[in-house]
């Protein structure tokens, strides 16, 4: 059965409906319960290997910029979710300071 999104027109709020087959009319919204919706297109998403996901972070780290540290936050960031160990926002501060003080912090 497939996900949907729907948008309210009256309340503007977005919500997803998981819908069977019979299902041809589009359901109330889930917020203020008006039968006004409309259904979105939906981005999809394509399963990548681990593989996969850690060749394309080992590409970004080729060609980023070292001396930029708003650039190193949001690598962090990006490794950090791809191999599905958040961090925080305190960690990844405390990685580039380390970093910039010449400490030997790993990532």
């Amino acid at each position: 059965m497939p996900i949907y999104e729907y948008r309210c027109t009256d309340c503007h709020r977005k919500f997803s409906r998981l819908v069977g087959s019979q299902d041809a009319t589009p359901p109330p919204c889930k917020y203020c319960n008006s039968p006004h919706v409309s259904r979105l297109m939906s981005r999809f998403a394509r399963h990548r290997s681990e593989e996969d996901a850690l060749d394309a972070l080992a590409e970004k780290l080729e060609t980023a910029d070292e001396s930029n540290p708003s650039a190193l936050r949001q690598m962090a960031k990006e490794m950090s979710h791809e191999l599905g160990e958040e961090m925080s926002d305190e960690e990844i501060e405390s990685l580039i300071e380390g970093d910039d003080a010449g400490g030997d912090d790993e990532i």
